[in-house]
């Protein structure tokens, strides 16, 4: 400061400085705009995606099973993160091949990182239980003397050939009221 000023008196500012400081203030206002923006369409997307959880499951599941030949039909009555509920039917609507008046699996989702292995690899399921509640199901003898399910065998010979670890048990499975035609 040179020794006349005054320290006490207002200096007048310099027009370039307070019209960078506008701009700043101005370019703070626009990001924290944005910022804000981006945040409402995260939530709106989240909300979206959990309010239609359920038909995202239901396509999924039809879709799987469609491109592997089979018709299918599944209701997802309730889904969260450790089960989901609802009904099925596989095969034409006038003559299905598996149907279930209701199916409710429970199930553990793990992580990569949540793995007893620790040898990563995808999430994945860990069913636990399953309820089936009036399943029905169509099935031949063949002349091995060997029940073969149609169109859904070659789910059965996939599921029934997948690796499996000895010291896992599998799911409890209760089957209520069942029919095997």
């Amino acid at each position: 400061l040179h020794p006349d000023q005054d320290l006490m008196a207002d200096p007048t500012p310099d027009p370039a400085s307070r019209q960078r400081a506008i701009r700043r203030d101005r370019l703070v206002d626009a990001g924290l705009e944005a910022v804000s923006l981006s945040m409402l369409a995260f939530i709106a997307v989240g909300l979206l995606l959990h309010g239609g959880r359920r038909e995202i499951s239901r396509e999924l599941a039809q879709s799987w099973l469609r491109e592997r030949g089979i018709d299918a039909v599944v209701v997802v009555d309730d889904l969260d993160a450790s089960g989901f509920s609802g009904s099925v039917r596989l095969g034409p609507k006038s003559d299905p091949i598996f149907a279930a008046d209701r199916i409710e699996v429970a199930y553990d989702l793990q992580a990569p990182w949540t793995r007893r292995s620790g040898s990563g690899g995808p999430f994945a399921l860990d069913t636990r239980a399953v309820r089936l509640v009036r399943p029905r199901i169509k099935a031949s003898l063949t002349e091995q003397g060997g029940l073969n399910f149609g169109p859904l065998q070659p789910l059965i010979d996939e599921a029934l050939a997948s690796p499996k670890d000895p010291k896992a048990t599998g799911p409890a499975i209760l089957v209520e009221n069942a029919r095997l035609d």
